[in-house]
């Protein structure tokens, strides 16, 4: 494939990353539904 970005060696893989370890804690937390009450709260915070 000439001329094609893998050509010019940009990749979009995904490969071995390091997670930081209070990342991996708040993803083991369940998810907030974005219909709910939570999700609003947490959301209006952010604003």
């Amino acid at each position: 494939m000439t001329g094609s970005l893998l050509d010019e060696g940009t990749f979009f893989f995904p490969g071995p990353t390091e997670v930081r370890l209070a990342v991996l804690e708040a993803m083991t937390q369940p998810m907030i539904p974005h219909r709910g009450r939570a999700f609003e709260e947490l959301f209006g915070r952010l604003q």
